[in-house]
């Protein structure tokens, strides 16, 4: 279903908006790569304010397995994301040593470490553990976001 702009614009809300959200808290959690459209994204590099380049970033979502958790946080879905910094040369991942070892350690996490591989064969692979860490907002420190700092194969 596409977005209605002129609806949006039109629409009459007559009650207060929430003006804070509360972040998943910070542990190991049962998770998978979510499966949908925006499960598996990238960020373009650039330039940072002093001139660096910047690496480009591949966003993975991962969906938490934890039903008390979606209840606690009233969300139907958990999704946290893992930002992976991209080592490249020109278009294409950089596969020498010591290279792309983010993205790496999520392959062998997922038992996807050896062989053809494409990042879309991720979608809906897992279940891993992850630890998810919070950090502060640079521009109001009491806003809070919670990320993917690990990726672990689940032990069975």
């Amino acid at each position: 279903m596409a977005f209605d702009a002129d609806k949006f614009l039109n629409q009459t809300v007559n009650a207060p908006m929430s003006t804070s959200t509360v972040p998943v808290p910070e542990g190991e959690y049962k998770a998978i790569i979510d499966d949908g459209d925006k499960a598996i994204s990238f960020r373009e590099g650039g330039t940072d304010r002093n001139g660096n380049d910047l690496s480009p970033q591949c966003v993975v979502l991962f969906s938490i397995l934890d039903d008390a958790l979606k209840v606690k946080l009233n969300r139907d879905k958990v999704l946290v994301p893992h930002n992976i910094w991209l080592d490249v040369k020109g278009d294409d991942l950089d596969l020498s040593e010591g290279k792309n070892v983010g993205l790496g350690r999520l392959r062998k996490a997922l038992d996807m470490n050896d062989g053809p591989w494409s990042p879309n064969m991720m979608k809906g692979k897992g279940p891993v553990v992850i630890k998810v860490t919070q950090r502060s907002d640079k521009n109001d420190p009491t806003i809070k976001y919670a990320e993917v700092a690990r990726v672990a194969k689940l032990s069975t």
